[in-house]
Order: C-alpha cells, then structure tokens, then sequence
C-alpha cells in the first residue's frame, strides 16, 4: 500500500510541475472559448482529449494525452469546420483573447470585416508571446496577422502587425 502512495504523488507532481501540464490548467486573463458576434454567428473552439486518456481516478495515463484542439465558425446553425487554424498546437489550450479593449473582436482596418485573436497558451511565468488575428470574410476565416499578449495580466492584444506571417508557429 505505502508503493501506491508513492506513485500517486509522483504522478501528482509530474501532472501539476511539468512544462507541458502547467499548460493544461493555468489561467489565461482574457480567454474563452466562444464568441458570440450576433445572434446566429459565433465562433466556438473546442478542446478534447484522445479517449483513453485518464485512468479510473482521473488521472492523466498516457504521455500523449494532450487537447486536440477545434475551430468552429458557426452560422445560423449551420457549422464550418476551421481546425486547420489550431491544429500546430497539439499539446496545449488555444483561447480567444480580446483583441481591443472594448472586447474580442473589432474591425482593425475599417475594412467592413471582423477580426479576432486566437492565444494558443503556453507555459511560463507572466509569458508575453504571439497572438494570432484572423478576419472573417463571408463564411471563411482568412489570417490577418498577429500582436503580443500578456497571458496571466494581458487584457487585449498589443503591437498587432498585420500580414506578419502566413502560418503560425507553435
């Protein structure tokens, strides 16, 4: 029984003191998984596991069970599938984050399209890394650029440079 125990806590300390796992459940300031844009629109990221992958207690039991990370863009009921966008980040949670300080999306070149950011979260003490803008033209979802944010007190993203990169990196 005293073997038992000894394995709970190293499974206890290696879920919650290794960089990937610290991922899984820290805070990001801003970030949901849904933003409703009007009454029929919205956009939806959705997280699961791979099945299989907690054991009887909850735990995690397999090394590569991560979020499988999945972008929705929805309107009037009917969904678009989008997991292209957030399929680079395999091992951690992808939020929206505001991208003004008036909320999560805005017209950022007063073009007459939307634009939002997705914040793939990564691990670390008050990290400040990219967040990743997309406008919505139509139906689709085109890459617009990207800006920095704070993710544990970032309340927006800030520095946004449009057309930076064409893919983002994880």
């Amino acid at each position: 029984m005293p073997q038992n125990k000894i394995v709970f806590v190293i499974t206890i300390m290696f879920l919650f003191f290794s960089t990937p796992s610290w991922s899984l459940f820290e805070k990001v300031a801003t970030g949901i998984r849904e933003i409703h844009i009007s009454n029929n629109i919205h956009l939806k990221i959705e997280s699961p596991f791979p099945k299989g992958c907690f054991d009887s207690w909850g735990l995690v039991s397999r090394k590569d069970c991560f979020p499988q990370n999945k972008l929705f863009f929805i309107i009037a009921g009917k969904k678009h599938t989008f997991t292209s966008i957030v399929s680079n980040w395999k091992d951690v949670f992808v939020y929206f984050v505001q991208l003004t300080p008036q909320g999560y999306f805005a017209d950022l070149d007063i073009d007459g399209t939307l634009e939002f950011a997705i914040y793939p979260m990564v691990a670390g003490n008050n990290v400040v890394t990219d967040a990743y803008i997309y406008s919505i033209i139509g139906n689709k979802i085109i890459y617009y650029g990207r800006g920095r944010f704070n993710s544990e007190r970032g309340k927006y993203v800030t520095d946004i440079v449009k057309g930076k990169t064409i893919r983002p990196v994880p």
